[in-house]
């Protein structure tokens, strides 16, 4: 589950992270999981990343898409109160609502 999505390995990733200089602004960041403890429960439990969730904390985009977990779906503020974390997930056979809503957020009145 966690990193090596795309069979890239946790230093590759690392690299591509340092390769962003701090001062740079980003807007959108979207990755194949969540980062730990944002709408990443499974029934094994918490599957996100510990390194995403640092290097989205820092970067503080104002929206961060991912998938991967199908058992959650919805958006969430970060306590960086900068990004709206948000897994569209919309599959009837895993959204725990029934019903089939594709979920749209309004990102620039975040910040």
């Amino acid at each position: 589950y966690q990193a090596e999505a795309f069979g890239r390995s946790q230093g590759f990733l690392r690299d591509v992270w340092k390769s962003i200089k701090k001062e740079a602004r980003i807007d959108i960041v979207v990755t194949h999981g969540p980062p730990f403890g944002v709408l990443d429960v499974e029934k094994v439990g918490h599957i996100g990343d510990w390194y995403l969730l640092k290097h989205i904390q820092e970067a503080r985009p104002s929206l961060h898409v991912f998938g991967h977990v199908h058992g959650t779906h919805g958006a969430r503020l970060l306590r960086n109160k900068n990004t709206v974390s948000m897994n569209p997930n919309s599959s009837r056979s895993h959204n725990k609502s029934g019903d089939n809503t594709i979920l749209f957020v309004n990102a620039s009145s975040c910040c």
